[in-house]
């Protein structure tokens, strides 16, 4: 199997050299969208990257995805990041997992104490406390309060 991959990749990357940089692919899973052909490589790279560490981590290789792939898998997954949650959002996310080692990398005993400690993290993370940029960067509970506050409002008036 290993020499078919081989073989795969040269023809790849025989291909992939000879194709104008502004051709454009079509994306299976949006009918009628398309994005440029280096795009759409590079959401390749992160979909590499991810399975490649979910297989090792499952089997417990010592493998790791290659430098280039996962700097592409990385600049594309903090960029969607930033666009969809916002800058302030994207630091928080990053600080605060690298305090709270509980869940990565962390190899455990049992299915239900992984799945305990996931719920923990989930539930630590999406707490009701912290601020979300998706409410205006206020927490969930302020946002909620001051939406029912409006809508009391507008009924008294």
């Amino acid at each position: 199997m290993a020499e078919q991959a081989r073989a795969a990749w040269q023809r790849l990357v025989q291909r992939l050299g000879q194709e104008p940089a502004d051709r454009r692919v079509a994306i299976l899973h949006r009918p009628g969208e398309e994005m440029l052909l280096d795009g759409y490589l590079q959401t390749r790279c992160v979909e590499l990257a991810v399975h490649l560490d979910d297989l090792v981590l499952s089997v417990g290789a010592r493998c790791q995805t290659p430098e280039a792939t996962l700097a592409i898998a990385v600049d594309v997954l903090v960029a969607a990041a930033r666009d969809r949650h916002g800058d302030q959002a994207v630091l928080h996310a990053l600080a605060r997992r690298e305090r709270d080692g509980d869940v990565h990398r962390h190899t455990f005993r049992t299915r239900t104490e992984a799945r305990i400690k996931i719920a923990t993290w989930i539930t630590d993370f999406y707490n009701t406390r912290r601020l979300h940029s998706v409410c205006g960067f206020k927490s969930p509970i302020d946002y909620e309060r001051e939406y029912r506050a409006t809508l009391a409002e507008g009924l008294a008036a």
